[in-house]
């Protein structure tokens, strides 16, 4: 809840209430937090990892994706959901230009000189697209590269990008015509905190088998999209909803 005073909240307010979101989130989605701390273990197990010259900045781009990714799940038990959003479009792409690196060891030095000169920049950017990188994971697997696609633009959809439904989830609009009201709390419940809760883990699970990809070895949660489907399903049963997509895993 937000504060009642007339004046604006401080931003001690503010960060006061995502603090207690966050302190209850933890004490009542339990098997939310349990899925993501599969994600946790997949990540620290991978850290064993030795390290090559050729994979030490995949595995710095790892470090970064999974920083994104317990951010991500920091915002969304306080309830800011297109801030979720956001964090987890660059878990995605950081897991994925390791991933790619980790592949084809000559990208190592273009990532690392990105900013040197004009050229190198240049270079960077041809090198680098990301619909290029996706497109070019493999189409088989736990995640294949259209799950990849799938999470990436429902992450630029719902935050990664200033695009409607990032916008809409967070607004009640009423009145009448021709007189209209806006209400747009920082702080969401309901169906679009369900839909981030989901996408986070998601994410993390994807970005744990990109890892594994890159480290030739099977870190990832075993049973983690079917415990994920199950909480999905719980958690519209508990909204009272039967929303068709959210529990078939559709954009």
């Amino acid at each position: 809840m937000m504060p009642n005073d007339a004046d604006s909240p401080s931003i001690h307010d503010l960060l006061n209430v995502a603090m207690n979101n966050r302190w209850v989130s933890e004490r009542t989605r339990e098997g939310w937090c349990s899925v993501f701390q599969e994600v946790v273990d997949s990540h620290y197990h991978a850290l064993s990892i030795s390290f090559t010259n050729d994979t030490m900045v995949p595995a710095l781009l790892e470090m970064q994706a999974f920083g994104y990714f317990v951010a991500a799940v920091d915002v969304v038990l306080s309830g800011q959901v297109p801030a979720c959003f956001a964090l987890l479009r660059m878990c995605i792409e950081c897991a994925v230009y390791a991933c790619i690196i980790a592949s084809r060891p000559e990208l190592n030095v273009i990532w690392a000189l990105r900013d040197k000169t004009i050229d190198d920049k240049r270079r960077f950017d041809a090198a680098f697209k990301i619909t290029d990188l996706i497109n070019a994971l493999p189409d088989t697997g736990p995640v294949p590269r259209d799950v990849i696609w799938k999470l990436y633009r429902i992450s630029i959809s719902h935050g990664g990008h200033p695009n409607p439904p990032a916008a809409l989830s967070m607004v009640d609009i009423y009145g009448t015509e021709g007189r209209r009201s806006m209400d747009a709390p920082l702080f969401s419940d309901g169906m679009p905190l369900l839909h981030a809760l989901k996408a986070t883990a998601d994410v993390g699970y994807a970005m744990a088998c990109l890892n594994d990809l890159m480290v030739n070895d099977h870190f990832a949660p075993k049973n983690m999209p079917e415990h994920v489907h199950a909480l999905a399903i719980a958690g519209l049963s508990e909204l009272g909803s039967d929303d068709k997509h959210l529990a078939n895993d559709e954009d």
